[in-house]
């Protein structure tokens, strides 16, 4: 288990991501054990994809409720 982690976050590190839940992602499948192996991929696609949803309808309802809020600019520039 310690190896796992201590894995993770020495790719994290070398590779320059800053992705602190990622040493926990292997944590969690490490530590339940079987159960994360039969649910294969679906174990870290369920979580992902229900945050992505879940992120992108909270982006779409501020985008289209707020009277103050038209677009988000485009990334480099600065918004005025």
């Amino acid at each position: 288990m310690a190896l796992a982690v201590s894995l993770s976050i020495i790719v994290i590190q070398l590779s320059h991501t800053v992705h602190p839940p990622g040493a926990a992602a292997v944590l969690t499948a490490v530590v339940r054990g079987e159960n994360v192996h039969q649910l294969g991929w679906l174990c870290p696609l369920f979580p992902i994809g229900a945050s992505c949803i879940i992120m992108l309808s909270v982006r779409y309802t501020i985008l289209t409720t707020s009277p103050t809020t038209t677009a988000i600019p485009a990334i480099g520039k600065i918004a005025r």
